[in-house]
């Protein structure tokens, strides 16, 4: 066999073995090769058929997916909205401060009996954005009180002059501010006093002036 054809062969063998699992051989008697094992096949796509020069991809190969994100409309929403509550100064106590009346009309009367349970509420003097019971959770005060009685309570009254009966509290006075705010603008701060309930209720006979 010439030495051409044995250096062809023997790469072809070579090739053979490194890709697929069969065996190989040489035929002594007419230098011919032999092979058996798997059969190899190599397939060549079109430009088509790669994709190239499409927005799709080759057949087979699925892009990873990129999960949108959505933004806001308005940048200056981000920061969200709503309302800032500060406590300015305070507590002063306020005792019997009076808070509404629990009769009707102006009347003559000797005195009054009550037994129901009475609730007063915080207040603010002024319109600053927020409620009464909005400010005073965010200065941490107590915005209700309630007193319970669980007998008849009678209480004296002066039967020569109009009167009513009266529910009167004491409180504490804060003087607070508040503003209220879209991402990061502001408006401007406004005033008022905040008075919160304390524990302590009265019954107090009122007279007309």
């Amino acid at each position: 066999m010439n030495r051409p054809l044995a250096s062809a062969m023997a790469a072809a063998l070579l090739a053979v073995m490194v890709m697929g699992t069969g065996t190989a051989a040489w035929a002594a008697e007419d230098d011919t090769f032999e092979y058996s094992g798997p059969t190899v096949v190599t397939e060549e796509l079109t430009e088509a058929e790669a994709g190239v020069g499409s927005d799709e991809p080759p057949p087979g190969m699925v892009p990873t997916p990129i999960e949108e994100v959505q933004l806001p409309t308005c940048i200056a929403c981000i920061g969200g909205a709503g309302t800032q509550t500060q406590k300015v100064s305070g507590p002063i106590r306020f005792n019997k401060k009076f808070v509404r009346y629990l009769t009707g009309a102006w009347v003559y009367s000797t005195g009054y009996t009550w037994s129901s349970s009475t609730t007063v509420s915080s207040t603010l003097t002024a319109s600053i954005g927020v409620t009464a019971q909005g400010a005073s959770s965010s200065i941490g005060v107590s915005s209700s009180k309630t007193q319970t009685y669980s007998i008849s309570v009678n209480i004296y009254a002066n039967k020569s002059k109009l009167s009513k009966l009266g529910l009167y509290s004491d409180f504490n006075r804060y003087y607070v501010r508040s503003r209220s705010y879209v991402g990061t603008s502001y408006s401007a701060w406004k005033y008022a006093y905040l008075y919160s309930p304390l524990a302590n209720q009265y019954l107090i006979t009122t007279y007309k002036s």
